[in-house]
């Protein structure tokens, strides 16, 4: 996953390696998709859903410069795909982990 920063918007396009399937089928036709990333350490987590419009990358070009940004896949599996989704909403929270404050 790759997350490109403009000077409007704090991220004006997120690239994303798959392997093939049905999932992604859809988003040739309908061209909206959500995605999540999700993140716990020992004491914080974090959130992150990005919306909008979704494409499959099919030309050799664009294929190459998204190869060119070396992402890494986070499981061990074979992902030849790539979907670029031009986000129209950000949304991401934040927590701090611990036990339950005492009563007062």
């Amino acid at each position: 996953m790759l997350f490109q920063h403009g000077d409007d918007n704090p991220v004006h396009r997120l690239l994303i390696r798959t392997t093939p399937g049905t999932k992604f089928a859809e988003v040739v036709i309908g061209g909206k998709m959500a995605f999540e990333a999700d993140h716990v350490l020992p004491d914080e987590a974090w959130s992150v859903v990005v919306k909008g419009s979704a494409r499959l990358l099919e030309h050799s070009g664009e294929i190459e410069a998204a190869e060119a940004t070396g992402i890494e896949s986070w499981l061990p599996t074979v992902k030849t795909v790539y979907v670029e989704i031009k986000p129209k909403h950000v949304e991401g929270r934040h927590f701090r982990l611990g036990p339950e404050p005492a009563e007062s």
